[in-house]
């Protein structure tokens, strides 16, 4: 409640003005449908596709990494003439392949080297010092 109120006091949001809101609420419904198991079976089913996890899971590294690739792009294309005549809507979707393709890949390396191992070692470290804890608490914690 506090995001919808604090997105819809901002008002250079314009148009999104609405569409920010009406995102968070229904993101906010799906999740309080899913707690209930009264989530619809399609859209249950869309959030459980193969695609629609890795994304979620690679989410954090994209977010952590999307910039440098941004960046990288924009180098490319100002040194490179011709990517220069390019019209401009091939330009954006050159950078969105490059960085998509980058991000999610490096994302990818991340969570398995660094992300998944520290997982393991969280549920390690409770299993050893708080060894009376419920399985419940302990794969709530590698959750997060």
């Amino acid at each position: 409640m506090c995001a919808l109120v604090l997105v819809s006091l901002d008002y250079r949001y314009g148009k999104q003005l609405i569409a920010l809101p009406l995102l968070l609420l229904s993101m906010i419904t799906c999740g309080w449908l899913e707690d209930l198991n009264m989530l619809p079976f399609w859209l249950s089913s869309m959030f459980n596709l193969r695609a629609t996890r890795f994304a979620s899971d690679m989410s954090y590294g994209v977010y952590l990494f999307h910039g440098f690739f941004i960046s990288a792009c924009g180098v490319l294309i100002a040194g490179n003439p011709p990517l220069l005549i390019l019209s401009p809507g091939g330009r954006t979707l050159a950078m969105f392949a490059f960085v998509s393709i980058g991000a999610y890949l490096t994302a990818s390396v991340v969570h398995k080297l660094v992300e998944l191992p520290g997982i393991k070692l969280g549920k390690d470290i409770i299993r050893r010092f708080a060894p009376a804890a419920p399985a419940s608490i302990i794969n709530a914690v590698a959750q997060e």
